[in-house]
């Protein structure tokens, strides 16, 4: 890394990210709207144990971000034939992941689900669907071992492709189960729970390939090196476990949030569901320039030039906030006519709007603590970064209590509570990045 990566660099990198989660985007957006004209009920199932699915897969995301940030070090460092080393060793280890997650879902996961949901009907069609959706535990979790490896040396393109395969095969299976079409029976909820656990098999094939293509084309990378070695695998784990902490705690979070909202009653969940997917608009900068604030960051260190690390902070939050105020105009300017096209009924269509359109600013907020915590992840302290969050979280978790449980308000005063958790988080994250501990400390 001759100089701090350009703007078109970092977009280089950044791009292909957002472009799948704009496709993932499209995918959850059709599925909520597809099971929104099924039935509340449908809509409540999915978005619930989608919830729950999605909080355990994200601590395998926090394995495969510390797997990220070393791939990019040694990048960074030119130690090429490492990185293909390291992400053998990784897909190895997201599997036995993978079956330890399906594994505990069946001990504990129907026992959860039945303690902690208020409404029979739910509950009992949350666990229906979970039996089938947590076979992607095992089928995800190598697709992320190998998913770090190219956003760890930068060449994301590969995700296109794999976002693209995944999103096809999605649609086609909701339109197909979820309804009944082709002589299919109508499956409502469990028919999108198939339908994404062959998606998710369609993506890994796709990355197998492409892997396989890649390792010819580099072989300098030695990709496919599915061999342990014990030191490394406990560097890994080690740098991973905080990752992994943070990343479940995040999303329990959320998990627990719209737990508390099912306390206020079926509409307003139903109407936090649809927020919720709509909420995603912000996920698309705000993932793509994560991925790349963590790379550049982690490469920056390794080649021994941490000054290059505040301008490559700079450019990804300009670049960040820019593209969000794009990818999420329409929460602010036209909030019914996106919540119309998921739902029907009027009193959702209104209820939602309203959460959606104080909800703005708070994207912006979204964006920026995205790439500042991503900088704090990057530089490769992350039980720092798990102190963060987790300190975020339990303020925002006893916040929610009190204004669902203790002292319940309106729905569109909870959700409000997205301004005191990215605030806070912008504020530690910048305190600590302006202490310059991160500088010294070695992946």
């Amino acid at each position: 890394m001759q100089n701090s990566p350009s703007y078109s660099t970092i977009m280089k990198v950044a791009s292909p990210v957002m472009f799948g989660v704009v496709v993932e985007f499209i995918v959850a957006f059709i599925d909520t709207a597809f099971l929104g004209k099924v039935s509340e009920l449908a809509l409540n199932t999915a978005g619930n144990a989608g919830l729950l699915y999605i909080t355990f897969y994200m601590t395998g995301q926090g394995l495969a971000s510390a797997m990220q940030i070393i791939i990019a070090r040694r990048y960074g460092a030119k130690r090429f034939a490492d990185c293909g080393r390291i992400t053998g060793q990784s897909v190895i280890l997201q599997f036995l992941f993978g079956c330890l997650l399906f594994l505990c879902y069946w001990l504990f996961g129907h026992s959860v689900v039945s303690a902690s949901v208020e409404s029979k009907a739910i509950s009992e069609s949350m666990i229906s669907f979970l039996n089938i959706r947590t076979l992607g535990y095992l089928i995800a979790m190598p697709s992320l071992a190998l998913i770090s490896f190219y956003t760890g040396i930068g060449k994301t393109k590969a995700l296109i492709g794999s976002t693209f395969v995944l999103s096809v095969i999605n649609i086609i299976g909701d339109y197909i189960l979820i309804h009944g079409k082709f002589g299919f029976p109508v499956m409502g909820a469990n028919g999108a729970a198939i339908a994404s656990v062959l998606a998710e098999a369609g993506a890994l094939i796709f990355l197998i390939a492409y892997s396989i293509n890649y390792g010819k084309k580099y072989p300098q990378f030695k990709l496919g090196t599915f061999v342990f070695h014990k030191r490394s695998v406990f560097k890994s784990v080690n740098l991973g476990a905080p990752l992994m902490a943070q990343r479940f705690l995040s999303l329990a979070s959320w998990t627990i949030f719209f737990l508390l909202i099912e306390k206020l009653g079926s509409a307003q969940l139903a109407m936090s569901q649809v927020v919720r997917t709509l909420y995603f608009l912000a996920f698309i900068p705000i993932m793509g320039f994560s991925i790349a604030t963590k790379t550049f960051v982690s490469q920056a260190l390794g080649d021994g030039k941490p000054y290059f690390v505040k301008s490559i902070i700079n450019k990804c939050l300009l670049l960040a906030v820019g593209i969000t105020v794009i990818t999420s105009h329409g929460v602010l300017l036209y909030p019914e006519f996106l919540v119309s096209t998921i739902v029907d009924e009027p009193y959702l269509i209104t209820g939602a709007a309203d959460i959606l359109f104080i909800l703005f600013p708070s994207m912006i907020l979204f964006s920026i603590s995205g790439v500042l915590f991503s900088a704090v992840s990057g530089a490769g302290n992350t039980k720092m970064a798990f102190f963060m969050e987790a300190a975020s979280i339990l303020i925002y978790l006893v916040a929610a209590y009190f204004i669902t449980i203790k002292y319940p308000q309106p729905v569109h005063y909870v959700w409000m509570l997205e301004y005191l958790y990215f605030g806070f988080l912008i504020i530690v994250s910048v305190i600590y990045l302006k202490t310059g501990h991160w500088k010294k400390i070695k992946v």
